[in-house]
Order: structure tokens, then sequence, then C-alpha cells
């Protein structure tokens, strides 16, 4: 019986996302990566093996967050998602503008 379980994460191929991803898979979960960065999380999932699937999505684009999940979530049995996806180049708070701001808080807040 597979009782492995499929974890989501968002910006999986960096920053907090990548970390999160290492423990899952050190526990033994299945992980559906999500990055917009396509040659950094596909180049993740041959570093990864089988118990990693990259899904190169931005998850501000609910079009295409909504195409690839379903496929990408069919048979599996989903047991969390983790929205690590964020925008956070090297900066000061005082420097962030609104738009960075904005763009933040539609990737790791609300995903729309």
């Amino acid at each position: 019986m597979d009782t492995q379980q499929t974890v989501v994460v968002t910006g999986a191929a960096s920053g907090m996302g990548r970390a999160v991803v290492d423990r899952l898979l050190g526990t033994g979960d299945r992980v559906l990566g999500l990055d917009r960065a396509v040659d950094t999380i596909d180049a993740l999932a041959d570093q990864l093996g089988p118990a990693f699937a990259p899904l190169a999505v931005d998850v501000v684009d609910r079009a295409a967050l909504d195409m690839g999940l379903h496929p990408a979530l069919t048979g599996e049995s989903l047991r969390a998602v983790v929205n690590a996806a964020g925008v956070h180049p090297p900066t000061t708070l005082a420097d962030v503008t609104r738009e960075r701001h904005d763009l933040n808080s539609a990737s790791t807040c609300t995903a729309r």
C-alpha cells in the first residue's frame, strides 16, 4: 500500500520554498513544486529525483495555475499546500515600491 502523500509547495525553486521542499522530501512526501523560474525548477527536478515533480507556473496567473495544477494532482493524495512564493529581492523596507508590495502580497497571500 502506497502511503506517500503529495504536498504542493509554491516558490519551490529557492529560499524558504526550497528549504520546505528539502524537508518534505526528507520525510518521505512527494512534492509538487511550483515556481515561475522555469530553468531553476526544471534543474531542481533533475537533482531531487522522482519524488519531486516540477511545475513551472506563476502563481499570480490564476488561469495558468488552474491549468497546471489540475492534471498534476489527478489521482494524488494531497496532504498540504505550503505557500512560500514571494518576490523578495535584496533591498531595504524603505526601498520597497507599492508595485513590489502588491505583487508580493498577491503571490503569498491570495495567489490571485
